[in-house]
């Protein structure tokens, strides 16, 4: 057996054990993580499971935890890309502008295009 696209390691064992229970193993849960170490992909988890030489539940555990923390961890990847994605977007005000503007220059507080004067800008005299 294989572990399928998508399904986890919890979900996988589970499959194997599943099958396990026809094959009459002696110890089901040594053969389980055997087969788990044999197929997985993360060659950190095959490290550990050798390493500490856990048992099943203690390599589901920490399979368990990795696999949460890599979801979590994508779904902050998409909040930092739309977060830069709006930063990347320059607002401009639209009065007149003046000969600094035309030269296509920012303002030096705001990095925004606006009529350059220190009055009108909104991040002159502000503190960070």
């Amino acid at each position: 057996m294989r572990p399928n696209s998508g399904e986890s390691t919890v979900q996988y064992a589970a499959r194997l054990r599943e099958k396990a229970l026809s094959c009459n193993f002696v110890d089901i849960d040594d053969r389980i993580i055997e087969h788990l170490v044999q197929t997985t992909r993360h060659s950190e988890f095959v490290r550990k499971v050798l390493h500490k030489q856990w048992t099943l539940q203690e390599a589901l555990n920490d399979a368990q935890i990795h696999e949460d923390t890599s979801v979590q961890i994508g779904a902050m990847g998409h909040q930092e890309r739309d977060i830069a994605r709006v930063s990347k977007k320059k607002k401009s005000f639209t009065a007149a502008s003046d000969s600094r503007n035309d030269r296509g220059l920012n303002c030096r507080y705001c990095d925004m295009k606006h009529p350059f004067q220190k009055e009108k800008c909104p991040a002159y005299g502000k503190k960070v």
